[in-house]
């Protein structure tokens, strides 16, 4: 397993040509930096709703709401269990979005 990883060392897209020499078209090699370009832009664009939505619910909401619309099989809109909700929702949510964004890192 080792070994295979080694050899992965020597192969770099940068190095593979863009463009194929007899149609002029754009090869693999091309198009995989433009698909990060877009996967990230995509992943940033539905995250930023995703903060200002929330944002702006729990803003103008009269009632508690909770992050996600969710269903419960116990009473979750009490105090010390409707935080302890949102919580949980919150934290599940930054799990969600910091390893969105690993995934485009990495």
């Amino acid at each position: 397993m080792v070994r295979m990883l080694r050899l992965t060392d020597a192969f770099i897209w940068e190095d593979l040509i863009t463009t194929d020499p007899v149609t002029g078209s754009l090869t693999m090699a091309a198009w995989i930096p433009r698909i990060q370009i877009f996967t990230t832009l995509i992943t940033t664009t539905v995250i930023a709703f995703d903060v200002v939505q929330t944002t702006i619910r729990f803003t103008i909401s009269d009632d508690s709401p909770f992050l996600y619309g969710t269903w419960y099989p116990f009473n979750a809109t009490n105090s010390p269990t409707y935080e302890l909700t949102n919580i949980s929702q919150v934290r599940t949510s930054v799990i969600k979005w910091v390893y969105s964004f690993m995934l485009y890192i990495l």
